[in-house]
């Protein structure tokens, strides 16, 4: 009788627990994520997961387009919608006040990963049958440089020990229109994204396209390359992504994912969690990208500047997933995090009392929030 009565109570008690988790996790009827437009690479990929929303979770899925990487953050921000649908080079600006978000409209931003995706992949591009082999070859040579490439190319010059200043720089409309650049010989490199319709353009015509390496074995090359771009993580481009010319070549790229503000109810982040690691089966076919969304992908975190947000950390030990040296990360990044919010207040305070006008397109305010970034450990 006893044993009988003491199993009920613990069948009670698992009821109990059980409808305690299910109550915590009430979905929206839908989840809305800001991304680019519909007919973008990134946007496309996340649409491709929409079903398993629906299915896994009973959540309908939608887009909120917008061109402009700022406004898709205001998106989130306002609250109009519920994550980023980006990669993380974008995310990062968010999250560390720089480019854009260096005004006083912004400043850092409290962005977390609700999930790590699959990455992009990045590097100067030159010329398939160019005598320049490695980013030191570049001392004196042409680069194209537009509007949103300045930091990206100053991070792989200083990987090999140069500045903006040791190069000639060349204007160029876009990043498409630096790539003709560099086919017709105008330019000696570039900026290239090994996926795109332009570089695989590229890579076929007669000029022919090579991508100058990143070596992870040089260390403090990568360390002078993520002192200016964190965002950047070092990758081996695998077979059958991108341009053939890429396959094998150790260069930088950043993960896709998609982020939410920290105080982004835990449900949303979970869901998000939930759907792509439980969605990946069905889903991984649909673009050749998504193959590596998976779940090792979203756990290898250690390199990424970003924190996780609690509802994605919830899933994660709920599958015992969460081990202590991911714990000790997240702690890392939330401490930097809060260290950036108030080197913020310090360099606003700095430039008001020097009269320096706090706006994105004055080199002396960006050098000086800049200063204040790189004393933060």
């Amino acid at each position: 009788m006893k044993r009988g009565i003491l199993v009920l109570l613990l069948f009670l008690m698992v009821g109990f627990v059980n409808t305690a988790v299910a109550e915590e996790m009430k979905y929206p009827s839908q989840i809305r994520a800001s991304t680019a437009t519909m007919l973008s690479g990134t946007t496309i990929m996340m649409m491709a997961v929409a079903p398993e929303f629906e299915k896994i979770i009973g959540v309908k899925l939608r887009a909120v387009p917008s061109d402009l990487l700022a406004s898709q953050c205001m998106a989130m921000k306002k609250g109009k919608a519920d994550f980023w649908n980006v990669h993380l080079a974008s995310s990062y600006r968010a999250a560390f006040g720089v480019e854009e978000y260096a005004t006083p409209q912004w400043g850092p931003q409290k962005i977390r990963m609700a999930w790590k995706g699959g990455p992009t992949f990045l590097a100067l591009g030159v010329r398939g049958k160019s005598d320049i082999n490695t980013i030191q070859d570049l001392k004196g040579k042409k680069v194209g440089v537009y509007a949103g490439s300045e930091g990206f190319i100053s991070a792989y010059l200083a990987f090999g020990g140069l500045t903006l200043d040791d190069v000639k720089v060349i204007p160029a409309t876009g990043f498409g229109g630096a790539l003709t650049q560099l086919s017709e010989g105008r330019i000696d490199a570039a900026l290239v994204s090994t996926a795109t319709p332009v570089a695989y353009e590229m890579d076929e015509s007669p000029s022919g396209l090579r991508y100058l390496p990143l070596p992870r074995s040089d260390k403090e090359g990568w360390k002078r390359l993520q002192t200016i771009y964190p965002a950047l993580l070092p990758y081996t481009v695998p077979q059958n992504i991108g341009t053939k010319s890429a396959w094998g070549v150790e260069m930088s790229g950043f993960p896709k994912g998609n982020f939410v503000y920290a105080d982004q109810d835990d449900a949303i982040a979970y869901a998000i969690a939930k759907v792509y690691a439980e969605g990946y089966e069905e889903y991984k076919a649909k673009h050749s990208h998504l193959p590596f969304w998976t779940l090792d992908s979203a756990l290898d975190i250690f390199d990424v500047p970003t924190p996780y947000h609690t509802g994605t950390i919830k899933y994660f030990k709920e599958k015992g997933l969460w081990t202590p040296k991911h714990e000790q990360w997240q702690q890392n990044q939330v401490r930097l995090e809060n260290l950036r919010q108030e080197a913020w207040k310090k360099a606003i305070a700095d430039a008001k009392s020097k009269n320096i006008s706090i706006e994105i397109d004055n080199k002396e305010w960006t050098k000086l929030w800049k200063s204040y970034l790189n004393k933060i450990q």
